[in-house]
């Protein structure tokens, strides 16, 4: 361990380093080669953080004693940060020019999209209370573990892919190819997209709503479960279910949209597999200027009772006709 006074900046060695600082450091300190760690603790910071060539170069607030404010506008070259064991709010306000991964650590921490970042690789965000999308993210793929909200406040998360899990709710903004969700507590889940999208595995255990939308066409290639009412709408589009998908709601409605053609696989909003309850729900299915078909699933539509309207042909003398099981009353 090496102590210094009056030094403006530190420059590491081609093996891996570690920087503790316990003062303000006013210029820049660097790790040069292999994967470095700059432990910042109580009274320390530092101009600039580069974390050089390495591809794991740490940040880390963990033996800070108190929450604090984390900006990234000092980093560079930096794939990890760790925040302290107490809330802190950690705010992305700059561009990361690799993988960037955030650890909120314990407490209630509260992670901020600031300012319009750009991330050159994959973004993953945990261990954190909130997250906060207020300015634009644009990244390889995003992924964020949150134990409550996650909101877009007037930015957009551009990604290949996005996986959100939540326990109080989504309302995101996005222009993704992939989506992955799950909300395991209150508040609803809503996502409206640009551009075509496929809706993988959609999980709302709570009794939220939940509702995806986008401007192109919809894939759907995975399970859409929810306690409440589902919503999927390509305005601009059509919409298709992969072999063997499905939709249920437990209680609520299920609402499938398409400007063109819509291929639906099993859509249901009874807890069995036969409705028994005027409340069990309704399923509607509508296609503005292309045909209702079903896919290879053996049954399409299970519910209380069935709204299907097409512009074209509504699922029947097709190839692959709707099927209707366990209804309540008739279509």
């Amino acid at each position: 361990t090496t102590s210094f006074t009056d030094v403006e900046n530190l420059t590491g060695g081609a093996g891996v380093d570690q920087f503790t600082f316990d003062a303000a450091l006013t210029g820049r300190a660097f790790g040069d080669g292999q994967d470095d760690v700059f432990n910042i603790n109580d009274n320390g910071s530092a101009g600039e953080i580069d974390g050089g060539a390495g591809t794991n170069d740490v940040v880390s607030y963990a033996s800070q004693s108190a929450g604090l404010e984390i900006n990234t506008n000092g980093f560079t070259n930096v794939e990890s940060l760790v925040g302290s064991g107490f809330d802190d709010t950690i705010n992305l306000n700059s561009d990361q020019n690799g993988d960037f991964t955030v650890d909120g650590g314990d407490g209630d921490d509260d992670f901020v999209a600031e300012t319009s970042s750009n991330v050159a690789g994959n973004l993953e965000v945990s261990n954190v209370e909130s997250a906060a999308i207020d300015a634009n993210i644009n990244a390889t793929n995003v992924t964020l573990d949150v134990a409550g909200e996650v909101t877009t406040d007037g930015g957009v998360i551009t990604a290949l892919a996005l996986d959100v899990d939540s326990s109080g709710g989504q309302a995101l903004e996005t222009s993704v190819q992939t989506f992955t969700g799950t909300n395991s507590g209150t508040g609803n889940m809503s996502l409206s997209n640009t551009g075509a999208l496929t809706v993988q595995d959609v999980t709302q255990s709570g009794s939220g709503n939940l509702a995806i939308t986008t401007d192109g066409n919809i894939t759907q290639s995975g399970d859409v479960t929810s306690g409440g009412s589902i919503v999927m709408s390509a305005s601009n589009g059509s919409l298709s279910m992969d072999d063997g998908t499905n939709a249920v709601s437990s209680d609520g409605d299920i609402t499938y949209t398409g400007d063109g053609d819509v291929t639906i696989g099993t859509l249901r909003t009874c807890v069995v597999a036969e409705c028994v309850d005027a409340d069990n729900g309704v399923v509607s299915v509508f296609s503005e200027n292309g045909d209702v078909v079903g896919n290879n699933n053996l049954v399409h539509v299970t519910g209380a009772t069935a709204v299907i309207d097409a512009a074209g042909n509504s699922g029947v003398d097709l190839a692959n006709p709707l099927v209707f099981d366990g209804m309540l009353t008739d279509v």
